[in-house]
């Protein structure tokens, strides 16, 4: 089996068989399920949450992947997720095994 690092989070090989992941979804326009966005005020709090209940991955969900959902810019896809990866920037460090 061949061995992969995500940062500082191994998987396969000796690793653990199951990691958690959690997903921040930043896609409203264009979201099927409305209650799931998280608004750019809220993000940070979402993603301490999710680390403190044990995720080990924070997926960010940058565009809708509904059926028939809209075609958005590579360019918006691009900014939204860049604007996350900015507000949670370092969250997790001191944890990192």
């Amino acid at each position: 089996m061949l061995t992969c690092r995500i940062g500082n989070i191994t998987v396969g090989r000796n690793a653990p068989p199951v990691r958690l992941m959690a997903v921040i979804n930043t896609s409203p326009p264009e979201s099927f399920f409305s209650k799931s966005f998280v608004p750019p005020e809220s993000v940070f709090s979402t993603a301490q949450r999710c680390a403190d209940d044990g995720a080990d991955i924070i997926d960010i969900g940058a565009r809708s992947t509904a059926p028939n959902a809209p075609v958005i810019p590579v360019e918006t896809e691009r900014e939204r997720v860049t604007d996350v990866l900015k507000q949670i920037d370092g969250l997790g460090d001191s944890s990192l095994s």
